[in-house]
């Protein structure tokens, strides 16, 4: 048994070429980029990791940064600490849509959330399928519509050679200019 920690791909490559016995590694990681090294691949190892068991967390922790964002926290915070007034209260998830990029155990957890909020959730898979809680799965080469019709967009996808350089200018051009 072999256990990994925080390990960098120069490490990993060292701890690979040092133990040719290796034939899996599971990361305790939603995350895997850094564990895609070519020794990796060029020896088959079975490379597993732990999303399922984050999603809970990462969903909440993304939900809640829409809560900042739509409820202008800031701006909150800093117009109850003055007496010039105060920012009004207001729903501002209920309606809005919010567009998955990836639609794995994370994104759905996502989705569940956001559902329950009363958004609208779009999704873009792999492989796209009706899921629960979104209104459109929609396969990768439909990012653009995705990112126009969505007022919140999260990166709920690992960081692969397909994935990675996914958004650029033009990518973020598409997307809504105003929140508010």
């Amino acid at each position: 048994m072999l256990l990994f920690l925080a390990l960098t791909k120069p490490d990993l490559r060292r701890t690979l070429a040092g133990a040719p016995q290796i034939r899996w590694i599971h990361l305790s990681t939603a995350g895997f980029d850094w564990a895609l090294v070519p020794e990796v691949s060029e020896r088959a190892i079975r490379l597993t990791r732990s999303a399922e068991a984050k999603k809970e967390a990462v969903a909440e922790f993304t939900i809640g940064f829409i809560f900042q964002m739509s409820k202008q926290f800031p701006a909150l915070q800093a117009a109850r600490a003055s007496t010039a007034g105060h920012a009004p209260l207001r729903s501002l998830c209920a309606g809005k849509t919010v567009g998955l990029v990836g639609a794995g155990a994370i994104g759905c957890e996502v989705a569940r959330l956001a559902a329950g909020l009363g958004m609208r959730v779009l999704g873009t898979k792999r492989t796209p399928e009706p899921l629960p809680y979104f209104e459109r799965v929609l396969p990768p080469q439909e990012l653009a519509t995705l990112l126009e019709q969505s007022d919140y967009v999260v990166l709920a996808c690992p960081l692969t050679p397909e994935t990675r350089n996914l958004f650029d200018a033009q990518q973020l051009r598409r997307m809504k200019r105003r929140l508010f």
